[in-house]
């Protein structure tokens, strides 16, 4: 299992619960996380109920621009269902997505100022 962080202002795992997710064959949800279902894998939004501070250190905080910056983890199978969700047009607009120093092609799918590496 693969994850990327999504960084936003105040977001949870609900604020993706509108999203249209291509292919899939299930969507459920519960309190502080969200999973997907596709024929080929799955993806799972989960609340990240840490301190933001414990995974960025002050200078890497002030670059977000976010008031009160909080993250949803997005757990997923395989790199396709990452990008299907990542290029979804439906993605909320106001988060960062944050790949831990990997580069998975996403700036082939979404604008590349909202992914850090």
């Amino acid at each position: 299992m693969q994850w990327v962080l999504l960084i936003g202002d105040e977001i949870s795992a609900k604020d993706f619960a509108d999203m249209r997710f291509k292919n899939s064959s299930k969507v459920g949800s519960g309190e502080g996380y969200l999973s997907v279902m596709y024929e080929d894998g799955f993806a799972v939004f989960s609340d990240d109920e840490g301190d933001i501070s414990c995974d960025y250190d002050e200078q890497e905080l002030k670059k977000l621009p976010f008031e009160h910056p909080s993250i949803v983890m997005l757990q997923y199978s395989s790199i396709e269902i990452l990008r299907s969700i990542i290029g979804s047009e439906d993605l909320p607009k106001n988060i960062i997505i944050d790949c831990d120093g990997l580069d998975f092609g996403l700036d082939k799918v979404i604008d590349g100022h909202r992914i850090i590496y």
